[in-house]
C-alpha cells in the first residue's frame, strides 16, 4: 500500500479510513449549535422586510448566525391557546424562541427549501405580547427566510377557519 511510503501521513489517513473524521467533525457540529444556542440574542441594529434572503439585506454570502427579533401583539383569541406559527423555508436552519424559551426550530441539515410549520404551546401564549426570536444558520450559499409574504403567520392551532395574523 502506499502508506508505507509516507509513514508521516499513515496515523492521518489510517484514522479517516476508519470514519473518526465523520466523528470530529459531528463533534464540532454539536459543539457550534450548543455555543450558538447558548448565545445570548444580539440586538437588532437595523429592521429588514421578511421575507428575503440574506442578500437583500447587506448580508451577501454570509455564513453564520443572524437573529430576527419581533413582538407580536395577540389578539384576545389567540391568547391562552396552542397558537401554529408558519414562515415558509428558511435557509439553511433555524431555532425558534418564545420570551427567551426555545419552543421550536429546523436544527437538521438539509431543510433549507422545507416550509416552517411550528406549533408555540398555549403556556407561552396567554399574554398580551408574544416577543419571538428566530435565530437562522447558514452554512453555505444565500440564507434567510426564503418562502412568500403569505407564508409568515400566526393562527390558533386546529383551527383552519379562524383569524390569521400575518407576520410579513
Amino acid at each position: 500500500t502506499g502508506l508505507q511510503d509516507f509513514a508521516e501521513f499513515a496515523a492521518p489517513l489510517l484514522a479517516l479510513q476508519k470514519g473518526s473524521s465523520e466523528e470530529l467533525l459531528e463533534q464540532r457540529r454539536q459543539a457550534f449549535f450548543a455555543a450558538a444556542q447558548a448565545a445570548e440574542p444580539m440586538a437588532a441594529t437595523e429592521p429588514v422586510t421578511l421575507p428575503g434572503p440574506w442578500s437583500a439585506h447587506g448580508l451577501g454570502d454570509f455564513d453564520g448566525v443572524v437573529d430576527y427579533a419581533r413582538t407580536v401583539a395577540l389578539p384576545v383569541q389567540f391568547r391562552g391557546k396552542d397558537l401554529r406559527l408558519q414562515f415558509g423555508a428558511i435557509d439553511d436552519m433555524d431555532t425558534v424562541f418564545v420570551h427567551g424559551e426555545r419552543v421550536c426550530g429546523s436544527e437538521v441539515d438539509g431543510l433549507w427549501s422545507r416550509p416552517r410549520d411550528y406549533v408555540v404551546p398555549a403556556q407561552h401564549t396567554n399574554v398580551e405580547t408574544l416577543e419571538l426570536l428566530v435565530r437562522v444558520f447558514d452554512t453555505g450559499g444565500e440564507g434567510g427566510f426564503t418562502g412568500s409574504a403569505d407564508d409568515l403567520r400566526l393562527t390558533v392551532a386546529g383551527d383552519p377557519s379562524g383569524a390569521v395574523l400575518s407576520l410579513a
